[in-house]
């Protein structure tokens, strides 16, 4: 949506991940996203030898693990430096990515944006 020919951004805090994470199981896991088209997650600043990574959404009812179009899941391994993606969320309540596991895990640091246009 656009308002005075803007595109509309929220950028939470960033966090630092220093551990493999859980998988989203509580309503208040992930971001807030029920308001926004988009979500761009990066992932920077990384000090382990690689990250692998898992997408997630909530409908209201609960958490899955995101597919891709041929309905693989979003399951992403050995991330060795700085990584970004855009993704549509739209219809759906709360989306996370969550660093699941890694080589040699120092700490990263995760950003996310939303947008409405």
């Amino acid at each position: 949506m656009w308002k005075n020919r803007l595109v509309e951004i929220s950028r939470p805090a960033s966090e630092t991940i220093t551990e493999a994470e859980d998988a989203p199981s509580l309503i208040t896991d992930g971001i807030a996203c029920a308001s926004y088209r988009n979500v761009a997650v990066t992932f920077t600043g990384l000090t382990a030898t690689d990250i692998d990574i898992q997408v997630w959404v909530n409908d209201g009812t609960g958490w899955a693990q995101a597919t891709d179009a041929a309905g693989a899941v979003i399951d992403i391994d050995d991330i060795t430096t700085t990584w970004g993606q855009t993704f549509e969320v739209a219809g759906f309540d709360r989306f996370a990515v969550v660093v699941d596991g890694g080589t040699g895990f120092g700490e990263v640091v995760r950003q996310y944006s939303l947008s409405r246009f």
